[in-house]
């Protein structure tokens, strides 16, 4: 079966929206046990950036790409890049939503302002194939998307809700509540429940202990180190994943009558 061009390149986006197993690159060090908690379900629902590009994700792979739009919205104003560059191609190839190519481009620009190399690429490409008075409309378009949904005020309320969320919980957030302190995450549906444990034994994620000083990693609950983790992650993904060249679509002469028949 053919996949149009358009269905293509958002599949790409949503596959590089998903974060993938921890790179050998990365395995036993600080930041591979930073990128495993950032797969947690708990730790996704108490990060409102990937909570809503999770359900995002799985309302457009549903086929609900009105909801699909909603959410990547929610978690564009929590500076998510992802969901920025996700909203660009759905604007660009109107998939789930009106065609608006200089709108696109907007989107893809706020996307690729970390330096994203591959969207960087995207927002040119996109470029080239606007005409003037779509570039004059896309740069419009970019300066209403940029009051709204620019880095700093983006960052800004995210560390605000992490901070609440963090100091929700309780436990050591330096490491001194005692050698054996550590933060025990619930498995099954996403949703609170951090339980402190002084017992002794073990918390599992994946046959790792995750310590207190790790759970309360600043790169997990403070924007700008936590930004810079998320930039990683994107990095890893897209090394692992690889690029794809999609030519133009061919035309295949139907088999012969001998061919169908097994002759």
């Amino acid at each position: 079966m053919h996949l149009p061009r358009k269905t293509l390149a958002s599949l790409a986006i949503v596959a590089a929206l998903v974060l993938l197993p921890v790179p050998a690159m990365a395995q036993r060090t600080d930041e591979s046990l930073l990128i495993a908690l950032l797969n947690d379900r708990q730790i996704v629902a108490a990060h409102p950036d990937l909570f809503y590009r999770d359900l995002g994700v799985r309302a457009y792979k549903d086929g609900d790409k009105q909801r699909a739009v909603d959410m990547f919205l929610r978690a564009a104003g929590f500076a998510d890049k992802p969901a920025q560059a996700m909203l660009a191609t759905m604007y660009w190839n109107g998939d789930g939503v009106a065609i608006d190519r200089p709108r696109g481009y907007a989107w893809m620009d706020l996307a690729a302002d970390r330096g994203y190399k591959d969207l960087l690429v995207q927002r040119e490409q996109f470029w080239a194939q606007l005409d003037a008075s779509g570039r004059q409309r896309a740069i419009a378009e970019g300066r209403q998307i940029y009051a709204k949904y620019n880095d700093e005020q983006g960052l800004r309320k995210l560390d605000q809700e992490l901070q609440r969320t963090a100091n929700k919980a309780t436990g050591s957030r330096t490491g001194f509540g005692g050698n054996n302190l550590t933060v025990r995450l619930r498995g099954g549906a996403a949703g609170p429940g951090l339980q402190p444990k002084q017992d002794g034994g073990p918390t599992v994620l994946g046959g790792t202990p995750v310590r207190g000083i790790d759970y309360y990693s600043p790169m997990l609950w403070s924007a700008a180190p936590y930004a810079k983790l998320k930039d990683r992650v994107w990095e890893y993904a897209h090394s692992e994943l690889g690029t794809v060249e999609v030519g133009p679509l061919q035309s295949l002469s139907a088999p012969s009558s001998s061919a169908s028949s097994g002759k």
